[in-house]
């Protein structure tokens, strides 16, 4: 996980922020040897603000999600 805050200028900044997590499972099946329970999570940020006058601002935002897995809750 992680993020970044970078001002373009007195009135305009962006920010990207990450996070990601990966398990391999949690469960095993001795009789073939399968893992259940494998999950892959990412997701990411990017924002900017942009102050166009004193009384109005702008932000605009993208977001992104991602997950697989086998279906098994852990």
């Amino acid at each position: 996980a992680g993020y970044v805050n970078v001002p373009l200028s007195d009135t305009i900044a962006i920010r990207a922020a990450a996070i990601g997590q990966t398990q391999n499972g949690i469960w095993r099946n001795r009789f073939d040897g399968q893992t259940w329970g494998a999950q892959d999570d990412y997701a990411g940020r990017l924002s900017m603000k942009a102050e166009i006058t004193p009384n109005l601002t702008w932000t605009v935002r993208a977001d992104y999600a991602k997950t697989t897995g086998d279906g098994f809750i852990n």
